[in-house]
């Protein structure tokens, strides 16, 4: 009941948006999300919609909770009234034109992530009602659905696949067997990334609340871990934290805090900030030459996009693709943008970006 008045509330809000306070509860709900029943995420959702309906026709919908993994749709509308186009599954160079369009993925993959060589993409998608994570061919042949889980992550040499479930970390080999978990406590972990070299898996860790609460903290830190498993290692201390991303020859990380980019030795040591107040920032991925980290960022008035799924309308976060210079912290726009939630902006062995869920004006 409580999430059904936080939406109630958050939809009739005639304020603006504050995107640090949005930006906080998005991370809540995207994970809490993972721990709902579908048939209570639908009960609020198709009142949510209900609500929007009703209100349409005199103020402007704030809905910013978390919508369900994979749930997409065609396009209804824009960031703030301005239309936009879906133009999914693409390849883009840095200048954001499109190489080419992927094709074979079901409609609902949502969380791609390529292997090193760029061959193998593994995606989440539902299977009988749960998200599986599945692997398909870059050239769109060959899917196969594995085991349950989200948030997959491809080793460098394409043969195993790390993976979050009921917030642990476990890793399985690319055809789905082998599964182990290799970090499991009381507490939530997740975005597990490799290293270059494939021995250790770097981890968002949150410490857990009591459970009167949503049992979860605020404040995350970013961890390490042997893929054979084993005791885990924390990187950072204080603040919050999150979505590590090694660099191409593994002596670095980058992360993010609070609305910056942050960079740090691989053992936890140095850490500076590349990108100061770059804004709402996400997803930050190194690229194969080491030169560049991508991030989808949020900016006022361009944060939000209607979207319709099936007969329900709902606000999307909707994040511009950038790129930042790691020797002089420079940041430049590609010109796309996505729906942020569980999609990064991946890199290709080309230097090109893999983009899903891609919206223009």
């Amino acid at each position: 009941m409580s999430e059904l008045m936080e939406v109630f509330e958050m939809v009739t809000e005639q304020t603006e948006p504050d995107l640090d306070a949005w930006k906080q509860q998005e991370d809540r709900h995207r994970r809490t999300a993972r721990k709902r029943k579908l048939g209570a995420f639908a009960a609020v959702a198709a009142i949510a919609a209900a609500i929007v309906v009703i209100f349409v026709s005199t103020r402007p919908a704030q809905d910013a909770s978390s919508p369900k993994p994979g749930e997409r749709g065609s396009t209804n509308g824009g960031a703030f009234g301005q239309a936009m186009t879906r133009n999914d599954r693409i390849v883009v160079g840095l200048d954001g034109q499109i190489a080419r369009t992927l094709t074979g993925l079901p409609d609902d993959a949502f969380a791609l992530s390529p292997s090193g060589d760029g061959t193998t993409i593994a995606f989440v998608t539902e299977s009988d009602g749960e998200n599986h994570i599945a692997t398909i061919g870059s050239d769109g042949t060959g899917m196969q659905v594995l085991g349950a889980g989200i948030e997959p992550a491809m080793s460098p040499d394409g043969t195993k696949i790390a993976f979050v479930r009921d917030n642990d970390i476990y890793v399985m080999n690319a055809d789905g067997s082998g599964e182990r978990k290799i970090v499991g406590n009381p507490h939530v972990d997740e975005f597990p990334q490799w290293s270059p070299d494939g021995t250790t898996i770097a981890f968002d860790h949150y410490a857990s609340k009591a459970p009167t609460d949503s049992g979860f903290s605020e404040n995350s830190s970013i961890m390490v871990v042997p893929v054979t498993g084993g005791g885990a290692t924390t990187l950072t201390q204080g603040g919050t934290a999150g979505e590590p991303t090694y660099s191409p020859d593994g002596t670095k990380i980058a992360f993010r805090r609070e609305n910056s980019i942050w960079v740090m030795d691989a053992d936890g040591s140095d850490a500076r900030a590349l990108a100061p107040d770059v804004g709402v920032v996400d997803d930050p991925r190194w690229s194969p030459d080491g030169t560049r980290i991508a991030v989808s960022t949020y900016n006022d008035g361009e944060w939000q996009a209607r979207l319709r799924m099936g007969a329900e309308e709902r606000l999307w976060a909707v994040g511009n693709i950038q790129y930042i210079d790691v020797r002089t912290g420079e940041v430049s726009d590609t010109g796309r943008t996505i729906v942020t939630f569980w999609n990064a902006p991946n890199w290709l062995p080309s230097g090109e970006l893999l983009l899903n869920a891609v919206y223009e004006d």
